[in-house]
This record gives C-alpha cells, structure tokens and sequence, in this order.
C-alpha cells in the first residue's frame, strides 16, 4: 500500500504550515503490510505522524459482509482472500 503513503504524504505537503495535523480519514483500509515491517500501512502512518488513521471501512469488513450474503459473491470473495493471504498483515 505504498500508494497509500505517498498520497497521504503528498496531501500533507499541501496544507498551509499554519495548519495542525489531528487525523486522517481513509475510505478503504485493505490492510496491507506496511513497507518496512510486519505492521499495516495504517499503522505506520499513524505512527509516522503521531495522528490516528481512520479507514471508513477495512478490507476484513467488506470480506464478512460478502460472506454473509452468501453465493453471490463467491468469485470476488475468494480474490479478496487471496490478496488478503498475499499482502494483508497477519494481525491488526
């Protein structure tokens, strides 16, 4: 999820120096591993810059709401469980 702290970086390189940084709302929190440890994304931006990252929902949410839904979404949630065994951080 690099793309993810480039972007939230990029942002915060646009705000005005006047500005306070309190927190960052993501839409979706696919609950990658982070670029140098076995943390999330998330938690290394949060940590990076002392804020909470606040996802509208994770990729663990839209995985149980599928499940719950039954057959008609079989194909997709078994890619999403693949990318999530590919990437996804092992706890959060």
């Amino acid at each position: 999820m690099r793309w993810l702290q480039k972007a939230i970086r990029e942002a915060i390189a646009l705000l005005p120096s006047s500005a306070q940084l309190v927190g960052c709302i993501i839409l979706v929190d696919r609950q990658e591993r982070g670029a140098n440890s076995a943390k999330s994304t998330v938690m290394e931006l949060s940590e990076e810059y002392g804020v909470p990252v606040v996802p509208i929902v994770g990729l663990n949410d839209i995985i149980l709401w599928m499940e719950k839904k039954g057959g008609a979404y079989a194909e997709q949630l078994e890619k999403m469980k693949a990318y999530r065994a590919q990437w996804g951080v092992t706890s959060l």
